[in-house]
């Protein structure tokens, strides 16, 4: 194409077509939106709503009451409270009565894994009288 050529082609403007090109730019990267943008904050999820149900762990049966063997005395998350005389701990350190009888409480000194001594609850159970 020899420039006599290119000189007679029709003149473009230049300032329209580096618009329209980077206007495609921006508009097709987000960063460069060229649209209106909202005021408010769009409505995402909330941080409420999820609470976890109830593990209803705690002392089922007191000093003083009667039990039957298999009852379960604790419902514990860890030694809590300590087995003693005719009970047994679950998988779940549970404590359940061994023999029916009556509960009694107890504070004593317990040995800890590291060597340690500390106060502990232990719970006994009173195995009935043959009457």
């Amino acid at each position: 194409m020899s420039l006599a050529s290119y000189q007679a082609a029709p003149p473009r403007d230049v300032k329209r077509i580096l618009a329209d090109f980077l206007f495609s730019c921006k508009a097709r990267n987000p960063k460069y939106n060229l649209r209106t943008m909202a005021h408010k904050k769009a409505g995402g999820s909330t941080s409420n709503g999820r609470d976890s149900i109830a593990k209803r762990r705690g002392v089922k049966r007191f000093g003083g009451q009667i039990v039957n063997a298999g009852e379960i005395l604790i419902r514990q998350k860890g030694y809590w409270y300590r087995p003693g005389e005719n009970t047994y701990v679950g998988n779940d350190w549970t404590i359940h009565a061994s023999v029916p009888g009556t509960v009694r409480f107890t504070k004593t000194r317990a040995l800890k894994f590291n060597g340690s001594k500390d106060r502990a609850t232990v719970i006994h159970i009173e195995p009935k009288t043959a009457q």
